[in-house]
């Protein structure tokens, strides 16, 4: 089961897994964050906080400076963080 609506700070997430990332696709990301203002995809996470799909997002967010931003945690219950 995927909960979401978890805000999580983005230095507890675990990315070493290093994804291999098109540059198209970054710069598709990367245009509608700027139009828009947020992120369409998401990033999914397990209960040890490991990037289990958005990585791309998270590669973004990490390139704008966003120090929080909510996630989708797969399995377990979803834990509250403050701001």
């Amino acid at each position: 089961m995927i909960k979401y609506g978890e805000k999580i700070s983005l230095t507890k997430l675990d990315d070493n897994r290093m994804a291999q990332i098109s540059t198209n696709k970054l710069n598709i990301k990367r245009n509608y964050y700027l139009k828009y203002g947020y992120f369409r995809d998401d990033i999914i996470i397990n209960d040890k906080n490991e990037i289990i799909d958005g990585y791309s997002t998270y590669v973004l967010a990490k390139n704008f400076g966003i120090k929080k931003i909510i996630v989708k945690r797969e399995g377990g219950k979803i834990r509250r963080k403050n701001k």
